[in-house]
């Protein structure tokens, strides 16, 4: 490692263990609020409500992680009364947005949208078309394929 790659990790670390060691703590997930993307948990037997989802207090989403309850988790502390979880052993949906588009995942499935328009539309609209214009004998084929898409797709 060069000197100077050296001295700028030093002072980096240096800049992040100035507040105080950084604190990470075990839990387990009482509630999960899905609407404001907050929760609470059990910090050794202290129940803490309004625990973040989110890095970024906002409206906007980009990722979304919702924990199960009863889910271990990672707690970080951000300030004083303020904390993170940035990890669950078990999630009950995920979703990424980049403006108009998104995946999301839950127990029904998986989505793939942009707008109004989502994967499981376009691809029920496809089959259905080619239905109209398949021989008989694919017509069992194509239905199976459109039961694979619905049992995937939501």
């Amino acid at each position: 490692m060069s000197e100077k790659l050296r001295k700028l990790r030093e002072d980096f670390l240096e800049a992040a263990h100035a507040g105080g060691p950084p604190a990470i703590y075990d839990a387990t997930v009482l509630d999960v609020d899905n609407e404001a993307y907050t929760c609470t948990i059990d910090l050794d037997g202290i129940e803490l409500p309004n625990i973040r989802l989110r890095a970024i207090v906002s409206n906007s989403h980009s990722v979304d992680v919702l924990p199960s309850v009863g889910s271990a988790v990672l707690v970080a502390k951000l300030d004083v009364d303020d904390f993170i979880i940035i990890a669950s052993d078990v999630i009950t949906d995920w979703r990424v947005t980049v403006g108009t588009t998104s995946v999301a995942i839950d127990t029904g499935g998986v989505e793939i949208s942009k707008g109004d328009e989502t994967l499981k539309n376009i691809l029920t609209d496809l089959i259905a078309a080619v239905l109209t214009i398949a021989a008989a004998k694919d017509a069992a084929a194509l239905k199976q394929l459109l039961t694979r898409v619905n049992n995937l797709l939501k």
